[in-house]
Formats: C-alpha cells, structure tokens, sequence
C-alpha cells in the first residue's frame, strides 16, 4: 500500500485497549467497523484480542464538533447509541444506524459520522453545475422530492440540489456511500497528514493553519471542529 501518516500504535476513546495499525483486505475482515459499520480495508486500527476495529479514517474523528445543520449546540460523537435499544436514525440520510454518532442531548438529534462530515458541495456528471448540501426542502416541496439521478423518493433528508434548475438529489447519488466513500476520506486524510508531517496520527483540535483539516471535514462550509480533540 501507499505510504501513509498514521501512528503505529493508538489509544481510542471509544475502546479501553491501545488499537495497533494494521493493513487489511476487506475479505479477510472478520466484524465490520465500530465506528461506520462498514467492512474494514486499507489502513485500520484494531484489537484483536476484542476483535475490535476502526478505520484509520473513522479513528481521527473528532469527539466534539459544531455543524450548520444544528448550530444551537455541539455534537458529541458517541461509540454507542444514546438509546437503549443501541440503534439510532440519522437526522441527515434517514437510515438507521448502529455504529458511532454525532449526538446532540439536548435536541435528541443523531448524524451518522460520514453524514455529518458530508462536503458542502459536489460536483456530479450528471448535472452541469454544482451541487449544494441542502439540510431541508423548499417550503413548497410538501410531499418530498425525487432525485434526479435514481428516480427515487425523498423526504424530509438532507439533500443536493443546484437550487437554479431545481436539480435534487439523494446524498447517497451524489457523493457515493458505504466504504467507497470512506476510502476516499481515508486517501484525503492521509495525503493531508503526509504534507504537514505528521507522524502521530492525531490531528490538532485548534485546526490547521493551512485549513487542510477544515477542507477534509467541510469547516466553513457544514461543521466546525471544537477547539478540544480530546475530552477533558
């Protein structure tokens, strides 16, 4: 594989043993990641011993984040369900969810991680022009939207749209899902890490001078990393 800026060895909150990098093909997996829930591949973090596993990209997420869908409070990213039954529905793609989550206590709202982390715009092939993160539909959409890229239904998500030609489209066709797009995050975190020359695997909860880190997760567009990385 590439080279790569992760630390070889970590401590996660989420787990009360030290996780050790590893490379691994997503056939061989045994569970899927405790963060996405997707198959773990390329570079990840694990225990063994608990057969616990994150990839490298889910371990750098920050556990406290302020975002533009719901900037009254902070979200806390939680290893486990606020709720009893251990499952939760996002608030951005409407799925449900059984891994990590952005949680807001107070409001009793919940963001997958890869949402909450979803850029501000894209661009897809297609439509001529470029795509916006929408967090609610237009007043007069009452019965929900169609995408224009897979003829579905949607309703009360999140949602791209290029508001000039009424151009809608799930968040799912727009930006690809599952591990493919946390491939890509992993591959941008990395490249990120490697230009600054960090070595540690962390990342520097006052952000990075040269807004890298902000790009990654959409600062100044969608969220807004708090000034801590770790709890205190």
């Amino acid at each position: 594989m590439e080279g790569h800026a992760y630390a070889p060895v970590m401590e996660h909150f989420s787990h009360p043993h030290r996780l050790e990098l590893c490379s691994m093909e997503q056939s061989l997996a045994p569970t899927t990641c405790s963060c996405c829930r997707q198959m773990p591949s390329g570079w990840t973090y694990a225990c063994r011993a608990c057969n616990y596993y994150l990839h490298a990209s889910c371990a750098q997420m920050s556990e406290l984040i302020r975002h533009r869908a719901h900037p009254d409070h902070p979200l806390d990213l939680l290893p486990v369900s606020a709720y009893p039954d251990g499952c939760f529905d996002c608030d951005a793609c409407g799925g449900n969810g059984t891994g990590f989550s952005y949680h807001c206590g107070d409001c009793g709202l919940d963001f997958h991680p890869l949402c909450a982390s979803a850029p501000a715009s894209v661009t897809h092939q297609g439509h001529p022009h470029a795509l916006t993160l929408a967090f609610s539909l237009p007043p007069r959409y009452t019965m929900g939207f169609t995408c224009d890229v897979c003829g579905g239904k949607g309703s009360k998500c999140w949602l791209y749209r290029c508001a000039d030609c009424e151009f809608d489209v799930h968040m799912s066709c727009a930006t690809g899902k599952g591990r493919e797009q946390t491939q890509v995050m992993e591959n941008q975190l990395a490249q990120i890490l490697l230009g600054r020359g960090r070595g540690t695997g962390g990342v520097d909860g006052n952000g990075v001078e040269d807004g890298s880190w902000n790009r990654f997760l959409g600062v100044g567009s969608a969220v807004d990393i708090s000034a801590r990385w770790g709890r205190s």
